[in-house]
């Protein structure tokens, strides 16, 4: 079982950023876009989290970022 933490917080994800230690999904949207948001990105956000152990996708209205340590 892999666990991912989804968040909106916006200082919290901005830290993970950073230090990326785990897989964390960052809905950088208002919340009442993101249902919508993350059916449309759902098989790429999928693919993105289970590339890296310590990894944080960004989902926004402009599309999917990928951050975090390379290992």
């Amino acid at each position: 079982m892999t666990t991912v933490i989804v968040t909106h917080d916006r200082e919290f994800s901005q830290r993970r950023r950073r230090n990326a230690v785990g897989r964390h999904l960052w809905l950088n949207c208002e919340q009442f876009h993101a249902e919508g948001l993350l059916s449309q990105h759902l098989d790429d956000v999928i693919e993105l989290l289970g590339s890296r152990p310590n990894v944080v996708v960004a989902m926004s209205r402009n599309g999917l970022e990928m951050y975090g340590r390379w290992d």
